[in-house]
């Protein structure tokens, strides 16, 4: 249930502390997949995302992710983070 929704996004979220990023982003859509039903950990797992693609320089996927989340989630500070990480996506692809 709730556990095995949080375990899967701490697994996606060590990986992508360990810079191991292909299976970061594996992970986080594993817990997009397997998780749909625990709103909060899905929302984590996108915003991971979003982390994974700018760390990859990825500005495009990294934007259309955080917008998505901006748009869909019902979580307002699941949904301020994303517009933050947003915020500094576009800074950083100006420079």
């Amino acid at each position: 249930g709730a556990y095995g929704a949080e375990a899967l996004f701490a697994i996606a979220q060590c990986y992508f502390i360990q810079d191991r990023m292909e299976d970061a982003e594996k992970a986080a859509f594993e817990t997009v997949n397997k998780a749909g039903s625990y709103e909060e950990w899905v929302i984590r797992a996108y915003i991971l995302l979003g982390d994974v693609y700018t760390r990859q320089k990825d500005f495009f996927n990294a934007k259309a992710t955080y917008q998505s989340v901006i748009d869909n989630a019902r979580n307002e500070a699941l949904r301020l983070e994303a517009e933050k990480k947003l915020a500094q996506v576009l800074a950083e692809e100006k420079k």
